[in-house]
């Protein structure tokens, strides 16, 4: 007996699926065979081939690199049911369906009809069927046009092209592919332009032919106006002869309401297409606090003045959130300087900026110079900016490649928030080593101005010191806030204070227009 096979699918985060049968390559290039506008992706980002039915998913030297599950791929990795794939800031969701051999079946259709109709032997039975009532079963590859060639051919059909699409059944599912056809295959209305699933009740048109798919022995849900508003039971009848029909029945005491139920009944509900499996609320939102991770930084300022190759280490700092892909970074104003003088903590004007690519959950391995853009120190903000590449080894400063890119976080809407609202907080804290730390809790109330603008944000989340400066985000890894140890600190360590992103937003408009553009 034949081993179960397996169908393998991307899920993109709309819903859209794309089926796997030999080999993907993904990428910004309209030369890849799954082409994705992602400005943070390369141009040929990731390769996926099924081997031995296994999906193998490779990196292609990617600049911002192929991640799965929140782990960055160094080689080639197999992918289970249920993975989450980032490249860029896209995200798919890999699934595979265990199909069970089918039944042998015969070498030759069974016709009826006068030669039109025909089944095939197969466990659950796949048909097209055309407008006029022929059916054509399925079991195998196949192709439709109006060539004699074809194994279903649409004879008449001007419109269609001598080989027009082509029919694959695949682990019990049927694909459905254009053959650069003159007037194009159409599915639900719309044309195809790349292998397309069909599912259950998919109209398929083919020049001026159309078929349903039908899966089993289930109905055809009706696409006809009549079908879906309800027919009469009297389509002949005119409207006088409704009226007095209608009269003898509210005569013989069934009331006007039943007259108009019987020959007005209420549409059947009818079965819809089924819907590809959408990726929950709760994954794309775990995914999104994952992904806001990937915009945090730690923020470094050394207190020794020289070649930074002799710093001993020593020195303050905090977090900060990339809010640009250039390198904009936003931070509390007392991470790096006093807010009574105003003074920055180094000297020389000294701030790093470290992060870790290659694995967020451990120490940054990534550092560069920032310059101070713009600082409040009213509201304890601040806005720098990455220039340089810094070698903490040898001491040399590198200009930053054309093409680096960094990930940012989306600014969320402090305004919509409400007491209860689950808040997430990333940071680098100073417990234990120097790496990011999640806490979480929710919104416990507000201060406000006297303009009654929100001045801070009261949680129960914890926030230590380290933490000043990092991002406070909702459940759709939104930036709502920056955690502020040093207000946090006078007040017992209960209720901790988040200066509200909305507050913020002036300050960052100044010092990094474009970091507004797509607010």
């Amino acid at each position: 007996m034949a081993a179960a096979s397996c169908l393998f699918r991307l899920v993109r985060s709309d819903g859209k699926e794309f089926v796997l049968t030999d080999k993907l390559l993904i990428g910004r290039s309209p030369e890849c065979s799954l082409q994705i506008e992602d400005n943070l992706a390369s141009r040929q980002h990731a390769a996926l081939e099924v081997v031995d039915q296994k999906v193998i998913l490779s990196d292609l030297k990617s600049h911002n690199g192929t991640w799965v599950n929140n782990q960055k791929i160094i080689i080639p990795v197999q992918l289970h049911e249920g993975d989450h794939i980032r490249l860029g800031k896209t995200i798919f969701v890999f699934r595979m369906s265990s199909v069970s051999p089918e039944a042998p079946v015969s070498a030759q259709p069974v016709a009826s009809k006068a030669g039109e109709t025909m089944a095939w032997g197969i466990s659950i039975p796949l048909t097209l069927v055309r407008g006029d009532g022929a059916e054509f079963g399925l079991n195998r590859s196949m192709r439709i046009g109006r060539g004699e060639d074809n194994d279903v051919v649409l004879k008449g059909d001007t419109s269609a092209s001598q080989a027009h699409a082509a029919l694959e059944v695949l682990s019990g599912q049927l694909l459905i592919t254009d053959l650069g056809s003159n007037n194009g295959t159409w599915v639900n209305g719309k044309r195809i332009s790349e292998r397309t699933l069909l599912r259950h009740g998919d109209k398929i048109r083919l020049g001026n032919t159309v078929f349903r798919l039908r899966v089993g022995d289930r109905p055809l849900p009706p696409t006809d106006a009549a079908a879906k508003t309800g027919s009469s039971r009297w389509p002949g009848c005119t409207a006088l002869f409704i009226s007095v029909m209608a009269v003898m029945l509210v005569v013989l005491g069934l009331g006007v309401p039943a007259a108009i139920r019987y020959f007005f009944p209420s549409p059947t509900p009818t079965e819809e297409a089924s819907q590809p499996p959408a990726i929950s609320v709760e994954a794309t939102q775990d995914a999104a606090r994952q992904d806001a991770l990937l915009s945090l930084v730690e923020v470094i300022v050394p207190t020794y003045q020289g070649n930074i190759k002799d710093w001993d280490g020593k020195g303050s700092g905090g977090s900060g959130s990339l809010l640009n892909e250039q390198g904009v970074v936003m931070t509390n104003f007392h991470v790096i300087g006093d807010l009574d003088t105003g003074n920055y903590h180094n000297p020389d004007g000294l701030v790093l900026i470290a992060l870790n690519r290659t694995n967020q959950q451990a120490s940054p391995n990534e550092f560069y110079r920032a310059e101070v853009v713009k600082g409040d120190r009213d509201l304890d903000l601040a806005i720098l900016r990455v220039v340089e590449i810094v070698n903490l080894e040898t001491g040399t400063r590198n200009s930053l490649p054309a093409d680096l890119v960094f990930m940012c976080i989306p600014l969320g809407n402090s305004d919509d928030l409400k007491p209860q609202d689950k808040i997430y907080v990333w940071g680098y804290p100073t417990v234990g080593e120097s790496t990011p730390t999640l806490t979480d809790g929710i919104v416990s109330g507000f201060l406000f101005l006297p303009d009654n603008r929100v001045e801070w944000i009261k949680t129960n989340t914890e926030i230590s010191e380290g933490n000043s400066g990092g991002m406070a985000i909702n459940q759709n890894g939104e930036l709502i806030g920056i955690p502020t140890w040093g207000r946090t600190s006078t007040s017992g360590g209960r209720i901790n204070y988040i200066r509200p992103i909305n507050l913020a937003l002036e300050l960052i408009r100044s010092a990094c227009p474009e970091c507004m553009a797509e607010r």
